[in-house]
């Protein structure tokens, strides 16, 4: 075959791929645009899934990633996770969605507790791996009204600080806080804010740098997407046209 029809079938074929997607690459963008999908558009509703690493976790995709209750939300210049204890959900609830036992919450407290709010988050983890996290509890309340802030470690709540410890209309200033994985398994890591003995003034948790060995995964937003599914989508249709120009320069 002469070279010049070479140059015409090249171009012929790489038309063709450009303007055609057949079946196989469809079924992989698809699964590429769903996946990274799901993913970016976690504050529609739960992720069920476990990820084998904490995502998002320095909240610099706001909440993607995260399961979120009550009221919560994305604040500040350097992107931190806020809840309030004005959530509007009782302990009942914030059980049930951290994946807790009844009463688990009213163990952290000596007082009764009303309304809160809270995020999670489901990941995978090795022995020995290392969950940590900055935090920073403040109250618009006073003693004896004793709101208090936890973290949750699938069935285990620790609490963090509480009115008591930080003082009347007080600030427990950043502090951070970790676990250290003793079993290999799936885990879901949680934060909540709860109000104790009225719902009349709230308090608020800010939680930053939840990470996994020192390490998060970032999300792509979703106005990238379209972008990356591009991109993917030339990648295939460059290599598809180079085999088949390969396959017609054998038969030539």
């Amino acid at each position: 075959m002469k070279p010049e029809n070479l140059v015409v079938i090249q171009d012929q074929l790489i038309t063709q791929f450009s303007l055609t997607l057949d079946k196989t690459m469809k079924q992989q963008l698809l699964k590429s645009a769903l996946a990274i999908g799901s993913i970016a558009c976690g504050t529609l509703g739960s992720i069920d899934a476990a990820t084998a690493a904490t995502l998002n976790g320095r909240f610099s995709n706001g909440l993607a990633g995260w399961s979120t209750l009550g009221d919560v939300s994305v604040t500040g210049g350097n992107p931190t996770a806020s809840m309030t204890s004005g959530g509007s959900f009782g302990a009942s609830a914030l059980e049930n969605f951290l994946g807790l036992s009844s009463g688990d919450l009213a163990s952290l407290s000596n007082d009764e507790i009303f309304s809160g709010s809270a995020i999670k988050q489901t990941f995978t983890a090795n022995v020995g791996d290392v969950i940590s996290f900055d935090w920073l509890f403040q109250t618009s309340d006073y003693i004896p009204f004793n709101d208090f802030a936890f973290t949750t470690l699938s069935s285990t709540a620790t609490k963090l600080a509480d009115v008591l410890t930080v003082g009347s209309y007080g600030s427990s200033g950043q502090r951070s806080f970790s676990y250290t994985i003793t079993s290999a398994g799936t885990y879901t890591l949680g934060f909540g804010v709860i109000n104790a003995l009225d719902d009349a003034v709230d308090s608020y948790l800010r939680v930053d740098n939840v990470l996994q060995n020192g390490e998060t995964t970032p999300i792509p937003s979703p106005a990238f997407l379209p972008g990356v599914i591009g991109m993917g989508a030339a990648a295939l249709r460059k290599r598809k046209a180079k085999k088949a120009l390969a396959a017609v320069t054998v038969e030539a």
